[in-house]
């Protein structure tokens, strides 16, 4: 099968087997956002042969996992997986990176993230600073961002009033891994090339001499969309409430919550939420590294999907309720405060 396709409304997620986009979403047959192929040290996953290409739709339709294998059959020859966790308004992708026939990975550059260049504005928060910076066109246009950390998250807003989300996954030390390594750097970059917004990730740049490690690589992201229409939200005096208990990857935060889930009666919000970073290694459970930056709002968008199949059994709903955050203004956020809906698939006889 060449092409995979999901419909969410008048949204579409596309995901191509081959060629120079591992994932599409498109707005009433636009384009508003892309995903790139992986550059492992010189070759390209472009021309990449596909091994693998499955999608398995849930039997809710609320949610839908695409497989993808492709060997780079160049140098040691690499292999590119991806998981592809597609729900209403978000995706979650996992790629891995693995060097066949002994081989070492060396540097890698992560799939490009464009969007259209007709944009109103950009907002993305940079690792360590505790505030989005909004541009416009011409800000990107004349002074692109540049530096050795990661954009943690960005939200771009169309002219149709659309807007698309690209975050980091819980992962964000994967992104920073160049600073604890010697002879190793970093690059992350957002501009204006071909008429399109473009964020450019090089998160292991080797230099010469510097000894590379026989290993496997591992990056997740999030993208989730919107088209400027207010979702039906939740009424706090319609549910059961509980609050938050913090980080949403912590290991007591998860187990609080699936409890609260299960024992549910009724439609269900989780209020005083705020997405956010946290360093704390032992909500990885990886208690003895100092510390691991991670970001959960991955966990949002796991446990809202999680949350609502539990209560959909009993003809119920959940949704989240957030305090004002930093990502307040993000479709993701905005998203995880509705009321779910299922996915559309074009022919499931093909699956």
């Amino acid at each position: 099968m060449d092409r995979l396709k999901i419909n969410d409304g008048n949204f579409r997620l596309e995901f191509p087997a081959r060629g120079k986009h591992s994932a599409v979403l498109l707005y009433k047959d636009k384009k508003v956002f892309s995903c790139g192929r992986i550059l492992c040290g010189k070759f390209s996953e472009v021309g990449a042969l596909e091994k693998k290409l499955r999608l398995h739709p849930g039997q809710d339709d609320l949610s839908a996992e695409i497989e993808s294998c492709n060997v780079i059959p160049f140098g040691c020859e690499y292999e590119i997986n991806r998981v592809f966790n597609a729900s209403s308004r978000f995706l979650r992708m996992t790629g891995d990176i693995r060097a066949v026939n002994f081989g070492r990975v060396g540097d890698i550059t992560l799939e490009e993230i464009r969007f259209p260049a007709d944009f109103v504005s950009v907002e993305y928060l940079v690792y360590g600073e505790n505030a989005m910076r909004r541009v416009g066109y011409k800000d990107i246009a004349e002074n692109p961002y540049q530096s050795s950390e990661p954009v943690v998250m960005m939200t771009v807003t169309l002219p149709d009033g659309v807007k698309v989300d690209f975050g980091c996954g819980s992962d964000v030390w994967r992104l920073r891994s160049a600073a604890a390594m010697q002879g190793v750097s970093s690059l992350f970059c957002l501009k204006i090339e071909d008429d399109e917004l473009v964020l450019i990730r090089r998160p292991l740049i080797y230099a010469p001499e510097t000894e590379i490690e026989q290993r496997p690589w591992r990056f997740k992201s999030i993208v989730s969309w919107s088209d400027g229409e207010e979702r039906d939200t939740l009424a706090e005096k319609d549910c059961e409430t509980f609050a938050n208990s913090g980080c949403m990857l912590a290991p007591t935060a998860r187990r609080e919550f699936r409890r609260k889930v299960r024992r549910s009666q009724g439609s269900l919000l989780c209020t005083s939420s705020v997405p956010g970073l946290c360093g704390e290694a032992a909500h990885l459970e990886k208690p003895e590294k100092k510390e691991l930056i991670h970001f959960d709002l991955e966990e949002y968008i796991t446990s809202y999907v999680w949350a609502n199949r539990q209560l959909a059994k009993r003809e119920k709903m959940f949704a989240f309720a957030f305090k004002e955050n930093l990502f307040s203004n993000t479709a993701a956020v905005a998203n995880l405060s509705g009321r779910i809906k299922r996915l559309e698939f074009e022919d499931d006889s093909e699956y």
